[in-house]
């Protein structure tokens, strides 16, 4: 007897984020875009016009902002943040994975960099570079990574996987969070401080490297359910290279140590969540599934 699941299980994780997102809009793809292009603006002012970059303030407002009109925006719409994942579901577990990635990512990182700058006789060093922010930059990621991931993950990944595929909403995702970070480059430019051919080359790099850490996290929501492990992973890995660095820094050796941690830390997240997808998709397909057997089942 060969049972037939027809298209469920290709579909399983399209319609519990449709059913997450029920309610929160009708319209999904416009209300992910008009959040992405309100916190660009609230960034473009704070980076471009008020120069906040350039004060101890940093850019907190554009961090803060962006989050009290989403959490504004699902009180109007009467639902709770736990639509967008922010929920004590299987906490510990979340947690525990969070922990276990940054162990990986960073480990690969740093350790492997120390080794490898070790092993073609170049004598590294660990310097840790100003100490003196470390209290107000703890406030600053977390704003940061709750901002980026409540809109990135939380809301625009949501938004899109009602109407595409998870690849494809990641992907897409992926490439706004990339984009979003070559403000950078581009502010640099503008100041004077690099030439048109530096920023083009940083801004390659960073809309690269920003876009598979974005992929990371969003795949992280996708097989969890929930932002608290991508919320830590995201906030460590920022807060660390603020301030630990490997010298001499060695463009190449970082990139390829980075896709290196990052795919060990795609497949550390892959098999820790397996079992659970799997019990997911089995739960899913059970309730999913009913009539009579012959229209199940061929004999």
């Amino acid at each position: 007897m060969v049972t037939i699941l027809s298209h469920h299980e290709k579909g399983n994780d399209t319609s519990q984020f449709r059913q997450k997102t029920e309610g929160i809009s009708s319209k999904p793809i416009r209300l992910a875009f008009s959040f992405f292009f309100l916190a660009l603006f609230f960034r473009v002012v704070d980076i471009f016009v008020l120069e906040m970059n350039t004060t101890d303030f940093g850019i907190l407002p554009s961090k803060v902002f962006p989050i009290l009109f989403i959490l504004l925006y699902l009180r109007h719409r009467e639902k709770r943040v736990s639509s967008i994942g922010i929920h004590s579901d299987d906490w510990q577990r979340n947690v525990f994975l969070a922990v276990l990635a940054i162990l990986v990512f960073n480990g690969i990182l740093y350790c492997g960099g120390y080794l490898v700058l070790f092993i073609i006789n170049i004598q590294p060093q660990i310097i840790f570079y100003k100490l003196d922010y470390i209290a107000f930059d703890l406030v600053y990621q977390t704003a940061n990574a709750f901002m980026e991931e409540m809109l990135f993950r939380g809301l625009m990944l949501v938004c899109f996987m009602t109407v595409m595929r998870p690849l494809k909403a990641n992907l897409l995702q992926g490439l706004l969070f990339g984009l979003w970070h070559i403000v950078w480059p581009i502010n640099s430019y503008l100041g004077g401080l690099i030439s048109a051919g530096a920023a083009i080359g940083w801004a390659t790099e960073y809309f690269f490297s920003s876009m598979i850490v974005g992929l990371l996290w969003g795949y992280m929501f996708q097989r969890t359910r929930s932002l608290l492990s991508p919320i830590l992973l995201h906030f460590f890995i920022n807060f660390i290279s603020a301030y630990v660095f490997i010298e001499p820094s060695v463009s190449l050796i970082k990139l390829v140590l980075g896709l290196v941690g990052f795919l060990l830390t795609f497949v550390t997240v892959f098999v820790f969540t397996k079992k659970e997808m799997r019990y997911n998709k089995s739960n899913t397909l059970n309730e999913e599934v009913s009539g009579p057997p012959s229209l199940d089942t061929k004999r």
